[in-house]
């Protein structure tokens, strides 16, 4: 698996809670191993990969607005994307799966 100081840069290190690095780690490595295996779209697997990884963060964790520093959300649920019929998405395949409903294009 890639280093973590080889995708987030160090202010990213910083602010990010080590279970947080890690999810946006294994998002990363999983959506670009995809997208390199279908060789399509617009864009390089490395910037599909990061929007993928830190919608995933930020499914599950929020930013501090005085101090910057993010903490995992009371309820994941609270996303502004959920929806109503679907129990919260706790397992990285269950958030992978809420982007791609969230965002039809990253499929």
């Amino acid at each position: 698996m890639t280093n973590l100081e080889e995708l987030l840069t160090r202010e990213q290190r910083d602010i990010l809670p080590e279970d947080a690095q890690q999810l946006y780690t294994e998002v990363y490595m999983r959506i670009r191993q995809q997208y390199d295996a279908r060789r399509d779209g617009p864009m390089s697997s490395d910037t599909v990969a990061s929007i993928a990884a830190m919608a995933a963060v930020t499914h599950l964790y929020e930013r501090d607005e005085q101090t910057f520093r993010w903490h995992r959300k009371a309820d994941p649920s609270s996303s502004p994307h959920k929806e109503t019929s679907r129990k919260p998405a706790h397992s990285i395949r269950g958030v992978l799966l809420g982007i791609l409903r969230v965002h039809p294009q990253a499929e």
